[in-house]
């Protein structure tokens, strides 16, 4: 099985991705552990990419998150993907409820020193950078 889970920031897809993974025992590849080494310090894209390829050419695959620079291939791989296009106003509530919840921690789905936060830039992130509305191609649509 080979599964793909989008949306916004704060939707809950990671939380999703994370059951699936239990239910079906298949590890989640989160694409912000991808992303960032510890201290938020960004990945050099070419080894993300690697690593992303390297998930998606396992037998099952669960690959959680939104980064349009990584294209399609994982849509085109997945038999199934689940997209969270919820209210931006509902997702910045659930992302308040989580930083409320892993103050000071880390989550699950971000690399070990990387603590939640929830900071303006970010706020203005889930508010305001549409990813479906904008993108609708990158995930094989219009």
């Amino acid at each position: 099985m080979k599964i793909s889970v989008v949306g916004f920031s704060g939707s809950g897809k990671s939380s999703f991705a994370y059951k699936l993974s239990q239910l079906y025992q298949i590890d989640v590849t989160y694409i912000d552990k991808l992303q960032f080494l510890t201290n938020w310090e960004e990945r050099d894209s070419s080894i993300r990419n690697m690593l992303l390829d390297e998930a998606i050419e396992k037998d099952s695959f669960i690959i959680d998150g939104n980064y349009q620079s990584i294209g399609i291939k994982r849509f085109e791989q997945s038999d199934h993907i689940f997209i969270f296009n919820f209210n931006r106003w509902k997702c910045l509530y659930g992302a308040v409820l989580r930083r409320i919840k892993y103050h000071g921690k880390t989550r699950r789905s971000m690399t070990e020193g990387n603590k939640e936060k929830l900071d303006f830039e970010f706020i203005w992130w889930i508010l305001f950078n549409n990813f479906i509305k904008k993108s609708p191609s990158s995930i094989g649509g219009g």
